[in-house]
């Protein structure tokens, strides 16, 4: 009975850490490649973990936002001109067309 009530401790809280660390991934403040790190941090050491994403901040965070770049190129892009030359213009002002090669 003990053995089993030690494994539910255990499954529950791997369950916990691994919820931590993936908010922490989702918000930023880990970067993917750090997640299995984290995770056997946050399973070691919760409060080591908790004072690690104090100090550092979601750092990562733009590793999740959209870069604005989906779907299709406006109707009145020049079909010559590649996408990334007519998101160059809109970020500088210009209008589609300005960038010579």
């Amino acid at each position: 009975m003990m053995r089993e009530r030690g494994a539910e401790r255990l499954a529950l809280e791997a369950g916990r850490a691994t919820e931590k660390v993936n908010a922490a991934l989702r918000q930023g403040f880990i970067s993917p490649a750090r997640r299995d790190w984290a995770l056997d941090l946050c399973r070691s050491d919760t409060g080591a973990f908790d004072s690690f994403l104090a100090a550092s901040g979601p750092v990562f965070s733009h590793l999740f936002k959209s870069s604005g770049m989906e779907g299709p190129p406006p109707a009145s892009v020049n079909r010559h001109e590649s996408a990334a030359a007519t998101a160059i213009c809109a970020q500088l002002g210009l209008p589609p067309g300005s960038l010579k090669d």
